[in-house]
């Protein structure tokens, strides 16, 4: 019982905090970094609106498996861990690429 709860605290948590980032970038009125200890220029990006909307739906698609993988918990605790392993490790490198996708479309292209 100890253990479920630790494990909902710990999962959801992480869940939640990747969900808000998502609002939080969603509503951000300059563009959302995604790489710690960087920014992005305003003047960079051609859209910012639509260039934090997709950053906020990158975060929340990521927080899926950390839902996902706490809702697993009760029926299967061996398929809530591979969740959340393969979930978290190929979700990061799928995030990266997606994000180099989305910071390509948005940025603005000089002659």
């Amino acid at each position: 019982m100890a253990a479920d709860i630790i494990w909902y605290v710990i999962v959801g948590g992480c869940g939640v905090l990747f969900f808000l980032i998502g609002v939080y970038a969603r509503r951000k009125k300059t563009p959302m970094h995604f790489y710690a200890g960087t920014t992005v220029p305003s003047e960079e990006i051609a859209d910012i609106p639509a260039y934090n909307r997709a950053n906020g739906w990158l975060w929340q698609g990521y927080s899926l498996v950390f839902f996902l993988s706490a809702a697993l918990w009760r029926t299967s605790r061996i398929a809530s861990l591979v969740c959340l392993v393969l979930g978290s490790v190929a979700g990061i490198m799928i995030l990266v690429v997606c994000y180099h996708k989305i910071e390509k479309k948005y940025r603005v292209r000089h002659p």
